[in-house]
């Protein structure tokens, strides 16, 4: 057998607001991992904090854990047995909404509750002249060397930049009810490392949805009507998580001669902003399973994640000779796969673009609409602007839990 190895909305007062070539398998570029694991400030200053009086209770309000609040897993669907949460005490400041990083943290917020509210341990009213700004620390944990490391945002409302010891991480992320990710794995220093968060919320006074929040005094007040206080900052989850060595196939260099009696595999790896456009209108996915010149079967693609693709996360389709297709796709199952944030490309390829998988019917040169079928056990499609594509009658995408 070969073997490719891997390496909203909440309350202001309580509330919760991740190239096949030829008859080939690519997913390449690899990129080197490092690591780590959580750690929370200081005891003595966890200790010092406490929730300002909160003017709704419930018989919960009290039990909130300060240093782990919402200790599970964000993601139950796609639930990894590594991963360090870091919502708890951070340290906080706020500033003027032009000002840089301030230089001493003076007050403390418990994340992932928003500034607005109770529980949050601030309780203050944020405006469009506001910026939060927030800081923690943590530590590389030794055995998710080797492995890629995610930081991974539930939600935060809503422009947010990101920095790692003090280099930005990523680009600037605007949006409130959306989860973002940044890979920082080459932003770590071996040792402690720094986390600075920045958001900025205009509320009404921006472009962005904001639904019925409103820029108000946190206390309770009347006049309100359908209206309520906006929620600004940090308001899901924040965690840490290690992945597979990152590949991308923007480069393609794993050909494969022919297929034999045992089955190729490909497991355990990350496919990270991949994919490209080539040879006119062609544009490639994350992963590309063409059926050409050799039997196409026995393919096995194990825990594999897709994440951002250019164009499309999986695409299948056939090669074409006299107007009929040479292979079918057959015999190919992929297990454990997740596909996230394909979107719309917004260029001369927008049509061929934002599927999670895409069982491509349109006719090109020597190529044609995908034939065959492929089965997927634990498929997981998550914030694409299609999740599945298939208009053909001769393909067929089987689904198991």
């Amino acid at each position: 057998m070969r073997r490719v190895p891997a390496g909203r909305r909440l309350s202001a007062w309580t509330g919760r607001r991740a190239r096949w070539a030829t008859t080939a398998l690519a997913a390449l570029i690899l990129v080197g991992g490092t690591a780590l694991t959580a750690t929370a400030p200081a005891a003595a200053a966890a200790q010092a904090w406490t929730p300002k009086p909160s003017p709704m209770t419930t018989p919960w309000t009290n039990q909130v854990p300060t240093d782990t609040p919402l200790p599970e897993y964000p993601r139950p669907q796609l639930t990894r047995p590594d991963w360090a949460n870091l919502n708890g005490i951070w340290d906080f400041a706020v500033t003027s909404a032009d000002a840089g990083q301030p230089a001493s943290f003076t007050e403390q917020i418990r994340v992932p509750f928003v500034a607005e509210s109770a529980l949050s341990g601030i309780q203050r009213k944020i405006t469009q002249n506001d910026k939060l700004w927030y800081k923690r620390g943590f530590t590389v944990p030794t055995n998710w060397n080797g492995r890629r490391v995610q930081l991974n945002f539930g939600a935060a409302d809503w422009r947010t930049t990101v920095r790692v010891n003090g280099r930005q991480a990523g680009a600037v992320h605007s949006g409130g009810y959306d989860a973002f990710s940044y890979d920082i794995t080459d932003l770590l220093n071996g040792g402690t490392n720094t986390l600075v968060v920045s958001v900025w919320d205009p509320t009404q006074t921006g472009s962005q949805a904001v639904g019925k929040q409103r820029i108000n005094d946190v206390a309770p007040h009347a006049g309100g009507g359908i209206f309520y206080t906006a929620a600004s900052g940090l308001w899901q989850t924040v965690w840490l998580e290690p992945t597979a060595p990152a590949y991308s196939s923007l480069d393609f260099g794993y050909p494969m001669n022919g297929f034999g009696t045992d089955p190729t595999t490909v497991e355990n790896v990350s496919v990270v902003r991949s994919g490209g456009h080539f040879w006119g209108a062609q544009t490639f996915p994350g992963i590309w399973l063409f059926s050409a010149s050799k039997v196409f079967q026995g393919i096995r693609v194990n825990d594999v994640d897709i994440i951002d693709p250019t164009y499309s996360g999986i695409m299948f389709q056939t090669q074409y000779v006299g107007g009929r297709p040479v292979n079918p796709i057959k015999d190919t199952v992929l297990t454990d796969i997740s596909i996230t944030g394909a979107r719309k490309s917004g260029d001369a390829f927008d049509a061929r673009s934002g599927f999670g998988l895409w069982a491509n019917e349109l006719p090109e040169a020597d190529q044609g609409p995908a034939v065959g079928e492929v089965t997927f056990n634990g498929l997981r499609l998550n914030g694409n602007a299609v999740d599945i594509r298939n208009t053909t009658s001769t393909f067929k995408i089987n689904i198991n839990p």
